[in-house]
């Protein structure tokens, strides 16, 4: 080591340094044959810097440069004395800027690995400058288009991530492939698939072994490419012999073409066992392991240690279990008795235990037998159910499935208790290729998680989970899963090397592990441990702060109280640091002689040989030896071995089946029975007895025989054809005995002729006892009158050999309901089937069938907490913080004139506090007691009743009874200033008092009527918002309406203003009555929508309140939110919708009526249809003829913004319109925006999210202000730094799908010029219903378009496609829905359809021209019952047509064809997204709108006998699906539904050449 600066200033400015060249020598450039690189290694601490020649990290960069042009750098233990992480992340930030030299040579940043930025590392290479640098990493992938630079530092990591570069693979022999994937989850993200050959040689290139012989893993880590994740064995790959790999497109981290590579990071691996560590052994403790059980496990775990020095077998399954192989098989041949042996076993215990302190604290981590820590991998032919993980691992006896069971999967780290998982294992034929490794479902219900993703967040690029089927650590209860929702991107613009740089000097974990700490205190301190809210909240921030981002801690949450009692880890931390070193010290510990541990003197066939030599010896018929092969180990017999028995015994073939599994020739169970069950493994099983053979009499001789002779017996009764019933049972059975048998035995039902599968496995609980006698059986619970079983033979009159009772509804309720009653019914067949005491595996095997662990309760992640609440009342007042006056007021309690006359001498002020008070304290009849005294008094104090009224609504009842409105429908003039105050009450009690609203409002239309016009808008809006019952919040808007009729008949702007406005204000309230629906008292209906409040805090008035949200909960609800609160001894919010753009709408129709002219002088407006080329052309030609101008380019949707936007980049880019710097994306949520995109975006320009820095903000606003062209949408236009800003040119895209008020949230922005672009014959705008009957869904570009073109209006059409629309396919919409103007520019559509022809489906000819419209017939029904609507039929048919589709001609040049499978319903969709690829598109016609497809594939769905065909008779959205194709639509249907009553369709579907589909072969 060479010390280059001793004692670094924090201010350093430069790093030139001389070294003697000894000590830059490496050496050698790569040891050939360990494959290993040295390089220099510089490391940075506060006392010192550095120089080392150590061992380099085995990485793509490195293999393919000089390693001596590099530097590996370190800061891992730099903090400068007394400063802060800030003065460390700027002395990084110089010394990357400035370059560091050597010797005259300068090394500047390169980058890092993954894990190098945790640690602190990075390496630096020689270079001149960072444009050398950035040819060399850009070269090797597209990482330039990554705009976020934590982002790109990730994806150029994987090229510095550790791996040995083992074999090259040419790109030819891999494919992409398709994710599976549903609309909520990936469930193969990062798992690919290889073929077995490949696996070979990679494992041949790995030099992969175990116990000394080639083994081929199932699943690889690797890195390829662009590629990274795992992949796992697929033998239809090697059948196919086309790929040797395929990625999936989750796989793909980026492009590049150089460096074929194929590096294995790691791989699955036999016997890798898992451990409990302090993490998962606090979750176990939550989800209810008893701490007994952790402890037990504990110190068997020591024992075990401490017992590899004593017990031969012991110490080779301990070194096994440490994967030192080589150590296992010197125990093996040579002994303990070996010094060398012996001190390697010790070194082997020492290193094990030293493992247990970890920075001088004690952690567990014990290694649990009965579990696996395995690569996951998913499941490639969907055989397995939600729920279900398939586990195959290496044992004694090849791969085998441990269990068919529950099992626990957990992936570190974890700290929330539902990342541990309790799935079911199985064991499916199709997966059997796949060993040592754990295969995940690839199927979930919508709105599920994959299982992966549900543990930690975990996903299958390489993740590993721990799996364990011990039953003492499977939890009985199960925690609801944290959703692990993705961290937010911040947008950036161009990055630099700089900002590389910057990255990884200002990273730090201190948040991460700030939660840590946190985390742990709080377990500690709260009652319900990890199952807390605060430890689950701590979770959720933990799982931000992983990933490197920067989390704010709510201050609640910094404060944990001091913990109480003894924590689960405690008993770990005294015997781990204490008790082992002592035991295990070398010096205190004396070595004792091993025990004899010699193998079996006679192996299984040599015991059958000598048998038979026995037999031969004294003439016995070796026929009767059969009875004695239940005493073998059949186990360890070899195929080959089995064979030969069979032959020299001359066994039957039944008899030869039972050799393998006795099971399998059972008289009672059906192969049914025993799959079901899981009972056809090789379970090595003897059938001792069977009521076929032996007579009935005889079963309890053969009972006692297996019960006191074999320690694993099975016993299969029937009493019917409808049930069977299997009894396990393990251990000894004294005869003529009662011992307790506990979970030792397991009860089975076995029901043939059910429908479903109602076997069930119902195990035995402490305080079983089972007795067996001649002529009894009888399993009961604690006493005799519990009986589960029992078993006898009856009185021999009643002519029955056995009968047996048994309490089904013990098993399960289902059975019992459908058996009925089990009493004393007789058995009519009955066997016996025993496993050899020899047959260790096969009692391995056998046992599995004890270890269910049955779940008792599921743990929802926010359930609801039962505390008591008393409400405040007089009775419960606490007097000594109130004034005397107020306590004789209501002590004791007076009549209404006594109360009333108390009142007399109070102040204005007191009687204030008075209504307070009462209010409080629920206290009704002196709350209107004492307003009924504030209203008699003259003259009226407005001020205190506005007060009241506010405080308490339903006064308001009160008032106008004492001031009752006149005869011309107002207020009467005491109470004319408070007009708007009563009218908000009136509104505000609605929900309590109904009806009585409507009759209040009539009576006061003229003061409705009087109101300004901002009032009265601010009055529609809070009806709307406030009255919750659909029908009594709709009556209320039209009777506020209908109050304005006069204002709106002297007006025409009013008039225009009101109706807009009224139909925005029906629009909020449907959307809310459809998101949080009420009952007519305006309680919430669905309770399971609602999210509940952690914290509700006054905001300083009585008008606004603090509301505070889990951390961990994923509530949708924000700023500009409608939301509705209740409290039910809890306060749950509801969230009833957006009012952003409803709050825009409004100001820009207020703007507009108010302003006129002064905001929107328009005097040049172009209405015009046409696509979003015509639309870039547009803007092209306002910047070149208005250079001044300032244009806000807008659309109804972010990808509609986002097209318009990327085009015009292009033509920019070519032509230099604007500079760059002038062309802003607005957008109020930036991941809404197009990644590609989001440079341009404001948070982008400024550098951060200018939403949670409000230091941003006035760069963000000055930066809007200087633009020339802001791209964003209709609504957006009305929001955030966009709000004030104004624009002489507006453009409005997708115009006819935008409300007429949303379009005006531009146009009143200061606008003289505007175009309207748009198809006015296609779908309107979406609307709620009474929005409909408003005509609120006419857009104000069809309205003018259809119109008559007034002063300064023009009209226009685009009538030729711009696109590849052939004639063909144009005719039908030209002719019905665009006069015969729609024309396509192709003079010969032919050529361009020729690609059509190439595919497998029959497209038709007429005079040898390809028809590219189709329909083709359907009569499948469709399905009813639901509020959407399906067709099986038709999906099945589609699916047929798009296969066709598919499969095409191969043509180098040619792309593949786009495909799209559209239907009118949701129902259908889902449908067709189950059968169909996940390339396909599937959609509806309206969330298709504005897209495009090469093929469509149009699914009718209706098919009746009453011809009804719903909503797809709307013209329009017959119009859009049409005109989504550019080359083939094909139209699935039934001729008759569609055509009958419907005269459009009839035109549509004959406009189509009709093709019937060759029949499938058998």
């Amino acid at each position: 080591m060479y010390t280059l600066l001793e004692n670094p200033p924090p201010d350093q400015e430069s790093w030139n340094f001389t070294v003697p060249t000894n000590h830059l020598s490496l050496p050698r450039r790569r040891n050939e044959r360990a494959g290993k690189l040295y390089g220099k290694f510089i490391k940075f601490a506060a006392d010192a810097i550095t120089l080392n020649i150590l061992q380099l990290p085995s990485n793509r960069i490195l293999h393919n440069d000089d390693p001596s042009k590099f530097i590996a750098v370190s800061f891992e233990t730099l903090r400068f004395p007394e400063s802060s992480l800030r003065v460390t992340a700027d002395y990084i930030c110089r010394l990357m800027k400035a370059g560091l030299f050597l010797n005259g040579t300068q090394y500047r940043f390169y980058h890092h690995s993954n894990s190098q930025l945790r640690s602190r590392t990075c390496f630096m290479r020689e270079a001149n400058d960072d444009a050398e640098l950035d040819a060399r990493i850009y070269a090797m992938g597209d990482f330039g288009k990554i705009m976020n630079a934590a982002k790109r530092a990730k994806r150029i990591g994987l090229l510095f991530s550790a791996a040995e570069l083992d074999i090259q693979l040419d790109p030819k022999w891999i494919a992409d492939i398709e994710d599976i994937e549903n609309d909520d989850t990936v469930f193969s993200d990062g798992c690919g698939l290889m073929a077995k050959h490949w696996a070979l040689q990679v494992s041949k290139a790995k030099r992969i072994v175990f116990r000394n012989q080639r083994y081929v893993p199932s699943v690889f880590q690797i890195r390829y490419l662009g590629y990274k994740g795992v992949l796992m064995i697929h033998p239809d790959m090697d059948k196919e012999k086309k790929y040797l790999a395929k990625f999936r497109k989750s796989m793909k981290k980026f492009t590049t073409t150089q460096d074929h590579s194929f590096s294995v990071v790691g791989y699955s691996r036999p016997y890798a066992f898992g451990r409990l560590n302090n993490d998962v052994i606090v979750l176990l403790s939550s989800l209810g392991v008893t701490n007994d059980k952790l402890e037990a496990k504990q110190n068997e775990y020591l024992r075990w240690i401490e017992d590899a020095s004593k017990d031969v077998t012991k110490a080779i399954d301990f070194a096994s279990c440490l994967d030192n192989y080589d150590l296992a098989e010197r125990v093996l041949l040579r002994g303990l008795d070996d010094p060398r042996v012996s001190s390697d076993i010790r070194k082997a215990q020492m290193s094990e235990v030293s493992q247990f302190l970890k920075n001088d604290k004690p952690r567990a981590r014990m290694i649990i037998h009965k579990s696996r820590l395995l690569y996951g991998v998913c499941d490639p032919f969907k055989v397995l159910k939600e729920g279900q993980v398939h586990i195959r691992i290496t044992s004694q006896k090849g791969p085998t499935t441990p269990i068919n069971g529950d099992v626990l999967v957990v992936r570190n780290p974890c700290l929330h208790p539902g990342d541990c998982l309790k799935l079911r294992a199985v064991d499916h034929s199709r997966l059997s290729h796949l060993v040592d490794c754990i295969v995940f479902a690839s199927v979930a219900k919508p709105k599920h998680q994959a299982a992966p993703a549900m543990s930690s967040g975990g996903d299958l690029d390489g993740d590993k989970f721990f799996v364990c089927w011990d039953p003492d650590i499977v939890p009985p209860l199960v925690h609801e899963s944290y959703d692990y929702p993705p961290n937010k991107e911040r947008p950036g613009g161009k990055v630099t090397r700089q900002d590389l740089a910057n990255h990884f000097a200002s990273y730090n974990n201190i948040g991460l592990a700030k939660v840590t700490k946190l985390h742990q205190q709080w377990i500690r301190c709260s009652p319900k441990g990890a199952m807390s809210a605060e430890c689950q909240e701590l979770n959720a921030l933990h799982s931000q702060a992983v990933d490197g981002a920067r989390v704010k801690i709510p201050d609640r949450l910094l404060t944990p109280p001091a913990p109480q009692g003894n924590f689960v880890l405690d008993p770990f931390a005294i015997r781990f640091t204490q008790q082992v070193a002592s035991e295990l010290d070398p010096t205190t510990t004396s070595p004792e002689d091993a025990e004899d541990s010699k193998p079996k003197a006679i192996s299984e066939y040599g015991l059958f040989n000598m048998a038979i030599a026995f037999a031969r010896k004294f003439s016995i018929n070796l026929y009767e030896l059969k009875p004695y092969l239940a005493h073998l180990d059949l186990g360890a017999l070899a195929a080959h071995e089995k064979h030969a028995i069979s032959t020299t015994l001359g066994l039957t073939p039944v008899e030869n089946r039972r050799l393998w599994n006795s099971l399998l020739t059972s008289d009672i169970l059906s192969p049914r029975d025993i799959k079901e069950r899981h009972l056809n493994r090789p379970l090595s099983m003897q059938r001792l007895y069977s009521s076929q053979e032996k007579t009935p009499s005889t079963f309890f001789q053969y009972l006692r025989i297996a019960a006191e002779q074999f320690t694993r017996k099975l016993l299969i009764l029937k009493t019917d054809e409808r049930f069977s019933v299997g009894i396990f049972i393990r251990g000894a059975t004294p005869w003529d005995e009662d011992p307790e048998v506990d979970e030792n035995v397991v009860v089975c039902s076995f029901m043939p002729q059910a429908s479903g599968t109602l076997s069930v496995y119902r195990p035995c609980t402490v305080g079983y006892r089972l007795h067996c006698s001649d002529g009894n059986f009888q399993l009961y619970n604690k006493s005799r009158g519990d009986t589960f079983i029992f078993i006898a033979r009856p009185p021999r009159e009643t002519g029955q050999d056995v009968i047996a009772s048994i309490a089904l509804q013990k098993i399960s309720g289902r059975v019992q309901q459908q058996l009925g009653r089990l009493n004393r019914s007789p058995v009519i067949s009955m066997e016996i089937h025993v496993i050899s005491n020899r047959d260790r595996v096969a009692h391995q095997l056998f046992d599995m069938y004890f270890e269910h662990v049955p779940t008792e309760e599921y743990i929802g992640r926010f359930d609801r907490e039962l505390t008591s609440y008393n409400l405040k009342s007089v009775q419960s007042a606490d007097w000594s913080s109130h004034p005397q006056w107020l306590k004789d007021v209501f002590v004791p309690r007076n009549s209404e004139e006594v109360f009333k006359a108390l009142l007399t001498d109070l102040t204005h002020e007191q009687l204030q506090t008075l209504m307070t008070f009462s209010l409080q304290h629920r206290a009704d009849n002196e709350t209107y007691w004492t307003f009924g005294v504030i209203i008699d008094a003259i003259p009226l104090q407005v001020d205190a009743i506005s007060s009241c009224i506010e405080k308490c609504p339903p006064l308001v009842y009160m008032l106008l009874k004492a001031y009752p409105p006149t005869e011309d429908l107002s207020l009467p003039d005491p109470l004319i200033p408070l007009g708007v105050s009563v009218i908000r009450a009136v509104l505000r009690a609605a929900n309590g008092l109904g009806v009585a609203t409507l009759v209040a409002l009539e009576k006061l239309a003229k003061s409705i009527n009087d109101l300004g016009t901002g009032q009265y808008i601010d009055l529609l809006m809070f009806a709307a918002l406030s009255i919750r019952p659909k029908t009594l919040v709709q009556e209320t808007l039209i009777l506020l309406h209908e109050s304005t009729a006069a204002s709106m008949a002297d007006d025409p702007a009013t008039a225009y203003l009101h109706r807009h406005a009224l139909a925005v204000t029906f629009d909020c309230a449907e959307e809310a009555a459809d998101t949080c629906p009420c009952d007519d008292t305006g309680r919430p209906r669905n309770t399971r929508t609602s999210y509940p409040v952690k914290q509700l805090l006054p905001a300083g008035d009585d008008a606004h309140v603090n509301v505070h949200f889990r951390v961990d909960m994923g509530v949708p609800i924000r700023l500009h939110s409608h939301v509705r609160l209740q409290c039910e001894m809890q306060w749950k919010i509801f969230d009833a919708g957006s009012l952003a753009t409803a709050r825009a709408m409004m100001d820009s129709l207020t703007k507009l009526w108010e302003e006129r002219d002064n905001c929107c002088s328009i005097y040049e407006t172009i209405v015009s249809t046409g696509k979003t080329t015509v639309v870039v052309q547009i803007l092209r030609y306002l910047l070149r003829k208005f250079p001044e101008c300032k244009i806000l380019m807008t659309a109804s949707t972010h990808n509609a913004v986002d097209n318009v936007l990327e085009r015009f980049l292009e033509i920019n880019k070519e032509e230099q319109l604007i500079p760059d710097e002038l062309i802003l994306r607005v957008a109020t949520d930036h991941s809404k925006v197009n990644k590609s995109l989001q440079c341009y975006t404001v948070d982008a320009r400024v550098g951060g999210d200018i939403n949670e820095n409000n230091r941003l903000q006035k760069q963000a606003q000055q930066r809007v202000n200087a633009a020339r062209i802001v791209y964003t949408t209709c609504a957006g236009a009305g929001l955030g730094t966009l709000r004030k800003v104004e624009f002489d040119t507006v453009l409005i895209d997708e115009a006819s799908q935008i409300t007429e008020p949303c379009s005006l949230i531009p146009l009143v922005k200061g606008c003289q010029r505007a175009v309207l672009v748009g198809d006015h014959v296609q779908l309107r705008p979406t609307v709620k219903p009474m929005g409909k009957a408003l005509e609120y869904d006419v857009s104000l570009m069809e309205r003018l378009y259809t119109a008559s073109a007034g002063r300064g209006t023009v009209k226009t059409m685009l009538n030729v496609s711009a696109v590849s629309f052939p004639s063909e396919l144009a005719h039908f919409p030209s002719t019905e829905f665009y006069n015969g103007e729609l024309r396509s520019y192709i003079q010969d559509s032919q050529p361009v359809l020729a690609v059509l022809s190439r595919t497998a489906f029959p497209w038709p000819r007429t005079e040898g021209r390809l028809i590219p419209t189709v329909f083709v017939q359907c009569a499948s029904e469709e399905t009813t019952g639901s509020a959407s609507k399906g067709n099986e039929g038709q999906v099945e048919l589609a699916a047929r047509v798009i296969s066709m589709l598919q499969t095409c001609a191969a043509s180098e040049d040619q792309k593949p064809l786009s495909i799209a499978a559209l239907s009118p319903y949701t129902k259908q969709i889902s449908m067709l997204k189950g059968a169909l690829a996940s390339s396909v598109t599937c959609a509806t016609i309206d969330s298709f709108q504005g897209r495009e497809s090469d093929i469509i594939v149009f699914s009718t769905v209706r098919c009746n006998v009453t011809r009804e065909i719903g909503f797809v008779d709307d013209p329009r959205r017959l119009n859009v699906m049409w005109t989504r194709a550019r080359l083939g639509l094909i139209i699935i249907g039934d001729r008759a539904t569609m055509t009958e009553l419907n005269a459009l369709w009839k035109r549509a579907i004959d406009s189509c050449t009709e093709v019937t589909l060759p029949v499938l072969a058998e």
